[in-house]
C-alpha cells in the first residue's frame, strides 16, 4: 500500500476531487497548507503597498492506493492539477507500512 501526497493549488483542488471520486476513488483528505520557499514568488497588497510573500498557499490531496493503482492516481492529479501557470505542484508517493482503521481495529499492509 502507498500514500501518494499532492501538494498543488487551491483553485485546482475541486477538479482533482472530481476525478478522484470519477475514478471511484471513495477515500481521501484535502488539507489546507502553506508552502516556504526562499524565492519570493507570491506578492500580496494592502493599502497600497506590495508585499512579497515567503508562504504560498496550497493544499495538500492525500490518497491511501494499493499499489496496482498508484500509477493511475498520479496520472489523474496530473491532468486534473494541470494549469498554464509555473509550480502546478508536487507529487510524493511513499510506502505505508501499516494501515490501522481505529474504529474496527482492522489491519491493512
Amino acid at each position: 500500500m502507498k500514500k501518494i501526497e499532492a501538494f498543488v493549488k487551491p483553485f485546482t483542488v475541486e477538479a482533482i476531487k472530481s476525478a478522484l471520486v470519477e475514478a471511484g476513488i471513495e477515500r481521501f483528505r484535502v488539507v489546507p497548507a502553506n508552502e516556504f520557499s526562499s524565492v519570493k514568488t507570491h506578492a500580496d497588497v494592502f493599502s497600497g503597498t506590495e508585499f512579497a510573500l515567503d508562504m504560498t498557499p496550497t493544499s495538500l490531496v492525500v490518497v491511501h492506493a494499493e499499489d496496482e493503482t498508484v500509477d493511475s492516481i498520479v496520472d489523474l492529479f496530473l491532468q486534473a492539477g494541470q494549469t498554464e501557470q509555473r509550480g502546478n505542484g508536487r507529487i510524493v508517493v511513499t510506502a505505508l507500512e501499516k494501515v490501522i482503521e481505529i474504529e474496527a481495529s482492522e489491519t491493512a499492509s
